[in-house]
């Protein structure tokens, strides 16, 4: 097994345990897959073009990511956050 195929698994359970009380049983795999998929697709494309993809960059589309995400406890603790608002 190499690394990726071994961190695969811990990855989506911290995404389950991060979701778990704030939606439904039913909706967690699904968001699991979104949030995995979306995660590695931001890491991919920094690392492959990393003066695009800047900090900034990529803070401002996990804003946008959460915003679009069905938890509204997101919204209102990132209001409260020093990036919120």
């Amino acid at each position: 097994e190499d690394f990726f195929s071994r961190m695969e698994p811990g990855m989506r359970e911290l995404f389950r345990v991060g979701l778990n009380g704030f939606v439904k049983p039913k909706d967690v795999e699904g968001l699991v897959d979104v949030i995995r998929a979306w995660t590695s697709g931001v890491v991919l494309s920094a690392v492959e073009h990393p003066e695009i993809w800047t900090r900034k960059r990529q803070l401002a589309a996990l804003d946008l990511f959460m915003d679009m995400l069905p938890i509204p406890e997101l919204a209102s603790s990132r209001a409260r956050s020093p990036r919120g608002g």
